[in-house]
C-alpha cells in the first residue's frame, strides 16, 4: 500500500490485514439486534480477492472483546 499522508508519506508499506475503512460503532437495540447497514465503496487499487469484512462485539464498560468474526469478500 502506498501511503499518501503522515510520517510514511510516499512509502510503500507491506502489511497484512490493513484497515481500509472503519465503519464505526453500532449500538445494540432493546431487542438485542443491530438494525443498521453500510455501503462500502471499493477503491480501484484494492485487490478484491484479498478483501475481508471484520466485525467484533465489545463490552463498552470493560473494553473486553466478546466475539470476533472475519468474512471473505463476496460478489453479487
Amino acid at each position: 500500500m502506498l501511503t499518501t499522508v503522515g510520517e510514511n508519506h510516499s512509502e510503500m508499506l507491506h502489511h497484512d490485514y490493513v484497515v481500509r475503512q472503519w465503519l464505526g460503532e453500532f449500538k445494540v437495540g432493546a431487542d438485542g439486534k443491530i438494525n443498521q447497514s453500510r455501503e462500502i465503496q471499493l477503491q480501484s487499487g484494492w485487490s478484491q480477492r484479498d478483501l475481508n469484512v471484520v466485525a467484533f462485539v465489545q463490552n463498552s464498560a470493560t473494553g473486553k472483546i466478546l466475539q470476533a468474526l472475519a468474512l471473505g469478500f463476496c460478489e453479487d
